[in-house]
């Protein structure tokens, strides 16, 4: 990261929206909610990270994180799709945009026998609540 987390919410406050928005912590945000479970003011700095992340992409910021853009790209769709996180689609997608074939091949074996990756996507009951989401 190129600015903590709170540095990026701290530009956003000051009004420097173009350094909160050009900063590489926001596409590096592993978004697992630690940090807004723990957060003592109860701010959801996660939720603010993905609003930084939605932004940047409406405002058509160059991204210097290329990868984590395309895996960004990616898995949004697969929820778009399937309604939740399809983790074969995702590498699919994600292997076919970024090019980064190769990487991390060896994993993929062990993690199809240990069943972390599912060959075909969950079902979800009410599809047509996701499509709404993303209309909005």
């Amino acid at each position: 990261m190129d600015d903590s987390p709170n540095q990026v919410v701290r530009f956003a406050q000051l009004g420097f929206d173009d350094k909160a928005l050009q900063s590489k912590t926001p596409w590096l945000c592993a978004g697992c909610l630690t940090c807004s479970a723990r957060c003592p003011q109860n701010f959801d700095i996660a939720k603010f990270m993905d609003a930084v992340r939605q932004i940047a992409l409406e405002e058509n910021v160059e991204i210097a994180e290329k990868d984590t853009l395309v895996f960004h790209k990616a898995f949004l769709n697969q929820i778009k799709k399937h309604g939740r996180a399809f983790e074969f689609g995702l590498v699919r997608e994600y292997k076919l945009k970024s090019l980064n074939l190769f990487q991390d091949v060896e994993v993929a074996p062990e993690m199809l026998l240990k069943g972390k990756l599912s060959l075909l996507p969950h079902k979800i009951k009410d599809k047509k609540q996701i499509k709404k989401v993303f209309e909005k």
